[in-house]
């Protein structure tokens, strides 16, 4: 167990005036703030008063970044203004902005003010101050007040790197006959109309405030009422979309006695402005949805509302780029003083879509699961007051499970979310109601796992101690990981538990996190017996996650205790020196690798990581990472990879490499999920430079298919640059479709500055839009030193032009001794200098040159065909850029000579001569000389510069010399695994182990079962696929059994740990007449005899000789057990 903390705050404040809360980033990072509150007394107007009326007159605001380091503090003043008499409340906004409100480099905190006046309507005023390092003791000047409050806000930003914030402030005031628009508590015409006045503004300018974009007004007789927004906002495509929210006619005609309005409308009124600053908030139109209404006495009406669901995501958009709207109906219920809310989905012409769900009495977010679609548990409640879960997807609206709160005799609480899972997708996990005391008086809750289809798959018995009052489960899909608190592969959960002191009925709270075998990992109760917990909170998940324990003291002061997240991790080892690595052995330590981007790390052994994905790195990686040669299977990583940007350690001098490697691993199914707002994509990072290198790393089964992505990608990295390099890597069987996608590479995107890639290999196919090749999409360099040698390709590429199978677009870099297989495809639709597609190379444009550069390379392609684009006037396509060897060059752009860098390459027989100028031919030429199959050999090789052996510098396969050429590694098996490394049985149980070689045939797997003991039965052997092979079995017997399958050297080993069944699996149920049950108590009628109960998870809750007294047990299903017999007791 760990206690110590990163850092701590004391927010101090002898009168409880203190306060504290979080503050979110623009982009998502979650700072927080503690401040101190002044007030100051205003005269008395009646000296009898029992009270003294007190006015806030300023406050200290200090602000803290997510590593929990002061960033600066506001100091301020507030000053009544004419009529008011006082500041009755302040707020501090939940959301910073920056250069929104001004331009120096500060961030930007808005706080909201509140003051009565003589008028008996409030002013309300946003004060917006920067965030300074000093401030200034004498009172901070706010950077502006705003009128109003800001009530909603967008980022209309189009791509990742840029921000384009717009907010909506709202002014209540009155809206006089000229048009005019004064604030409540100004001087207003006796014609006016009561109004809220929505303004929407844009980040300022240079030395100017933000700019006003537009305003709307709606009346205050008009507004809905409801729990919605009064506004809301989406962008698509380039628009600004606005609906403000209210109804056609005052929704009572009598507030009185509650008369409502006769066939009234929810009404919508739409706005539009492009984003791009060049237009104006201009009224497009408005969406009438007529309203139904209750008509029972106890459901006299319903409110209608938008925003209610999902906040800001109930405005969607068609496939048409017209706004769709999530609409709430609140049902008001009289004798609860509730309501039931129903959900329905309306275009903007007003037509009913979808019916969402009806009579929710609550809503509950499930958490996402990447490849399933969002979804929302809504609850209602049974004729027996019972909870009834309705689990519904929200792409579709169907409700996808219907599970009652009732589940195998517990009651399953709305502390639930859900997971996911690589059985079954996703599943859900739920705290249950019934905690038991056992015989030791611990507690022991259970928590359950319910699979989509509403099957109770598993209980994990929870044991809190001894002395528990309540206890209180965090089950939320932040705070039920695997890896927040520590990173092994345990389940943890997060309870609040009151203890009881044993001074009269004092309880005092504990934070108490136990994994899934009831081992703690964590606990903390503050030392003082005047403090207590107050609540708890984990925030920065994504980045420096975080819990937070508040805490109050006996005069409800508060305080804050942080720790930073994981507390324990890399338990296998290292301290992440190059000489001592931190040891990688489970996925939460992997995750936590970008965490510490200078050190260095060492990968254990084989790694599942299937159904986590990587969190995104903000930092540049400089340390190293050594695979060990093991696998790691179903790695998710987002667009800029596992390491997000790679940054070389510079070396001492030029015969010392940078310590900066990554090496010897091997990715198995591995996924990426493009962001087309990303430059740059690959598995490993979006970028690597200065003098990092990356060798002898492997990837199998690699999927990529994005319609949308326009963006460059690379299977491993999206770019090398200033002296990285690559070398001995593959990417095999993989398939990459990003028809939209400009400077593709099987290996790498883009080389730039004298970076390179040596004795690579892809397999497969890609689908791309233009700069496509089968180990690099584009290369440049001024000084042309980059370099691709001893390279092979063995692909279906096809792109709209500007394709090769080498490299799509190159600048005359050093191209030798690589060899290309498989088909290139240009489908011609756009590209002026027409298909630009050549067997090694696709484009030589653009820089003239000289010399040898491309040398002795082998076009091997069975086919390559391209379609001249469509005719447009003024412009002459080319076919003459369609070649064996290289597609454009310099002679094509403009018409000089010859091109000089041209050396023996060679196109393999019988690949047809696409232009047969006399310029293009032979070796030295365009179209390559022609080398037949009985040619081929390794002597003709090696004069072309190829060197064979088993290394880098030797990196051909002899074997394959003479037919089609490989690398020495392509065929050879890496790595042998198994879905699990021990198996848990109970006797009766079956299993299925699934053995996988990666990079091999199983057909030569040789698979031994060591089984003295007779453990397990009914042993079945297959090789049902090319690189699987599966062992089926029954467990028979107590004990320990081996399963072991190699492949030449590779070996891999799975134990079977069989047991008999325990606790109440042991009991079976007799209904002997030696045990009875009387309501009360159970007995035996056999004097003497130990008499056990068991609850209903196998916990042992009483224990006694002859009888047991049952009565002070809650209701539920129970097993009475002796040595010999067992009865189940319904009590």
């Amino acid at each position: 167990m760990a206690a110590a903390t990163d850092g701590a705050i004391k927010l101090d404040g002898a009168d409880g005036a203190t306060t504290f809360g979080w503050l979110s980033r623009p982009d998502g990072v979650e700072w927080y703030y503690a401040a101190e509150i002044y007030r100051t007394e205003l005269p008395q107007a009646d000296t009898k008063a029992s009270y003294t009326d007190v006015t806030i007159s300023g406050f200290k605001l200090s602000v803290y970044d997510e590593n929990y380091q002061l960033v600066g503090t506001v100091n301020a003043k507030l000053e009544l203004n004419d009529n008011e008499t006082r500041i009755s409340a302040i707020d501090f906004g939940d959301v910073l902005s920056k250069n929104f409100y001004n331009n120096d480099k500060n961030y930007e905190v808005m706080v909201l003010v509140n003051a009565n006046t003589s008028k008996y309507v409030n002013n309300t005023y946003t004060y917006v101050f920067s965030i300074k390092k000093n401030s200034n003791a004498d009172g901070d000047a706010p950077i502006i007040v705003m009128p109003g409050m800001q009530v909603a806000a967008i980022d209309a930003s189009t791509d990742s790197w840029s921000e384009n914030m717009l907010m909506v402030f709202d002014v209540d005031g009155y809206v006089n006959p000229n048009k005019s628009f004064v604030v409540a508590s100004a001087d207003h015409d006796a014609a006016a109309v009561r109004a809220q006045r929505f303004t929407i503004y844009s980040k300022t300018g240079y030395g100017s405030e933000p700019k006003n974009l537009g305003y709307f007004d709606l009346p205050e007789d008009k507004a809905s009422y409801s729990d919605g927004l009064p506004v809301i906002l989406g962008v698509n495509d380039g628009t600004l979309h606005v609906a403000s929210a209210s109804y056609e006619k005052p929704f009572f005609s009598d507030a009185s006695n509650w008369e409502l309005s006769e066939n009234n409308s929810f009404v919508l009124t739409r706005y539009e402005m492009p984003i791009n600053g060049t237009g104006k908030l201009t009224q497009v139109g408005t969406t009438t949805i007529p309203m139904t209404q209750a008509e029972s006495d106890d459901a006299p009406f319903s409110l209608y509302g938008v925003g209610q669901l999902d906040y800001m995501d109930d405005m969607q958009f068609d496939a048409e780029g017209n706004p769709t709207f999530v609409i709430t109906k609140e049902k008001w219920i009289i004798s609860t003083d509730s309501h039931a809310d129903s959900y329905y989905v309306y275009n903007s012409a007003g037509e009913l879509l979808n019916t969402i769900f009806e009579d929710a009495d609550n809503v509950q977010p499930m958490s996402d699961v990447k490849g399933f679609a969002r979804q929302n548990c809504f609850i209602t409640t049974d004729n027996t007051g019972n909870y009834i879960y309705n689990f519904v997807d929200m792409d579709t609206y169907d409700n996808v499970l219907t599970m009652p709160a009732i589940v195998d005799d517990n009651t399953v609480t709305t502390q639930m979310d859900r997971v996911a899972d690589a059985e079954y997708g996703y599943k859900y996990v739920a705290a249950t109601a019934n905690a038991e005391n056992d015989d030791q008086g611990r507690a022991c809750e259970a928590i359950y796992w319910i699979a989509p289809d509403g099957q109770h798959i598993d209980t994990h018995h929870i044991y809190l101690g001894t002395n528990v009052a309540t206890a209180v489960a965090n089950i939320t899909g932040e705070a039920v990981s695997r890896f927040l608190v520590n990173t092994d592969d345990d389940y943890e959960y997060m309870y609040l538990v009151k203890r009881n002191t044993g001074v009269s009925s004092k309880t005092k709270t504990e934070l108490y996190i136990v994994n899934e075998n009831s081992e703690p990992i964590f606990t903390y109760m503050p030392e003082d017996a005047n403090v207590d917990i107050y609540t708890v909170w984990t925030f920065n998940l994504d980045c420096k996650p975080t819990i937070a324990v508040v805490l109050r003291d006996a005069n409800d002061a508060l305080s804050i205790e942080l720790f930073s997240l994981p507390l324990n991790k890399f338990e296998a080892g290292g301290s992440g020196t190059v000489e001592d690595p931190y040891l990688i052995s489970t996925v939460g330590d992997l995750m936590q690798v970008i965490n510490t981007p200078d050190a260095h790390f060492r990968v254990n052994n084989d790694i599942d990581a299937e159904n986590i994905t990587m969190p995104q790195s903000e930092n540049s990686f400089s340390g190293s990472i050594d695979g060990g040669n093991h696998v790691i299977s179903n790695l998710s990583v987002a667009s800029t990879g596992l390491l997000g940007s790679i940054v070389g350690v510079e070396p001492a001098n030029e015969n010392t490499p940078s310590t900066t490697v990554i090496k010897d691993l091997i990715l198995y199914n591995p996924t990426i999920d493009l962001d087309r707002k990303e430059s740059l994509s690959g598995l490993l990072a979006g970028s690597v430079s200065q003098y990092a290198s990356i060798s002898n790393v492997h990837v199998y089964g690699l999927n990529v298919e994005d319609a949308d992505f326009d963006s460059s990608f690379g299977a491993i990295v999206g770019e090398l640059t200033y002296y990285a390099s690559a070398s001995q890597v593959s990417v095999n069987d993989s398939y990459i479709n990003l028809p939209q996608g400009v400077t593709v590479g099987g290996i790498a995107a883009r080389l730039r500055t004298a970076a390179s890639i040596d004795a690579s290999a892809f397999n497969g196919s890609i689908i791309a839009d233009n700069e496509v090749g089968g180990i690099v999409g584009n290369t440049f360099d001024m000084n042309h030193a980059n370099a691709v040698t001893n390279c092979h390709v063995s692909a279906d590429i096809t792109a709209q032009h500007t394709l090769g199978g080498i490299i799509g677009s190159d600048d005359h870099s050093l191209v030798a001794n690589n060899v290309a297989h498989g088909t290139l495809k240009a489908l011609g639709s756009k590209g002026i200098y027409g298909p630009c597609i050549g067997g090694i190379i696709g484009s030589l444009a653009y820089l003239a040159g000289s010399g040898d550069n491309i040398k002795g390379n082998i076009a091997a392609q069975q086919n390559i065909s391209f379609t001249m684009p469509e005719p447009i006037t003024g412009v002459e396509y080319s076919s003459e850029t369609a070649h064996r060897i290289v597609g454009e060059t310099d002679f094509n752009a403009y018409g000089e000579g010859q091109d000089g860098y041209l050396r023996n390459n060679y196109a393999l027989a019988p690949m047809p001569i696409i232009n047969d100028w006399e310029i293009y031919a032979g070796p030295d030429g365009v179209e390559g000389g022609t080398v037949t199959t009985e040619e081929l050999s390794k002597s003709f090789l090696q004069g072309l510069g190829f060197a064979f052996g088993t290394d880098a510098t030797s990196p051909w396969d002899e074997a394959s010399a003479a037919t089609t050429p490989k690398l020495y590694y392509e065929e050879q098996p890496k790595a042998l695994t198994a879905d699990s490394e021990t198996v848990y049985l109970n006797v009766g149980d079956n299993s299925i182990v699934t053995f996988t070689l990666v990079g091999g045939n199983s057909a030569n797997m040789d698979i031994k079962v060591s089984n003295d003991a007779n453990v397990i039965a009914n042993v079945e052997t297959s090789c049902p696929t090319d690189n699987t092979a599966t062992v089926a079995f029954s467990a028979v017997a107590k004990g320990t059994a081996t399963i072991t399958v190699s492949y030449g050297s590779l070996t891999r080993t799975v134990k079977i740990e069989v047991k008999e069944p325990t606790g109440i699996n042991d009991i079976i149920a007799t209904d002997t007449a030696s045990l009875t049950y009387d309501g009360r108590t159970v007995r035996s009628s056999v004097a003497g005899t130990r008499i056990t109960v068991y609850n209903a998870h196998g916990a042992v809750v009483a224990s006694a000789e002859t009888c047991v007294d049952m009565s002070s047990l809650s209701h539920g299903i129970y097993i009475a057990a002796t040595a010999t017999d067992a009865i189940k007791i319904a009590k």
